[in-house]
């Protein structure tokens, strides 16, 4: 039931869950397991084999992105930055990645991708706020909203602004 919720948004929860596995099951390598070594070899090859797969879908790194929570801090303490990747290349790992600057280039990718197939719409004549249809009585949000609702010279660099 980890998983599946009517309430809550559950797929941030898929990667750390994956990586809660794959460490339990490495640490009952061990002796006192020997009996279970096989199955556990194809038990962790079988989730290495989906892990992997996550590489290849941006909606799980989005989700840990989004979450309140979560955000990069789970991605820097789990993955690791810029510090991490340097010692990897030190310890002879060309292949080392800042996960870190990763994620932020599958949030930069996603967005480009949205803001270049997001449909256009059309300004509207007058103000629309959530409370009143003029100008004078706008809040800040509504008219920060009107700006950027009106506003296509930054592209989806401005949304983040």
């Amino acid at each position: 039931q980890l998983f599946s919720s009517e309430k809550e948004p559950t797929l941030w929860r898929a990667i750390p869950a994956l990586e809660h596995l794959l460490s339990a099951w490495e640490k009952k390598k061990d002796p006192r397991f020997a009996i279970y070594v096989d199955a556990l070899d194809a038990g962790l090859n079988k989730i290495m084999k989906y892990y992997l797969f996550l590489d290849q879908k941006p909606a799980f790194v989005l989700a840990l992105l989004l979450h309140p929570y979560f955000k990069l801090n789970y991605i820097e303490m789990a993955w690791g930055g810029a510090k991490e990747q340097e010692a990897e290349r030190r310890a002879g790992n060309t292949n080392a990645k800042n996960w870190q600057d990763e994620a932020l280039k599958i949030v930069e990718n996603t967005m480009r991708k949205y803001w270049s197939e997001r449909p256009q719409a059309a300004a509207p004549q007058e103000p629309v706020t959530m409370l009143s249809t003029s100008t004078q009585d706008a809040d800040d949000f509504d008219l920060h909203r009107q700006a950027l609702l009106t506003r296509d010279d930054e592209g989806w660099q401005a949304e983040l602004q």
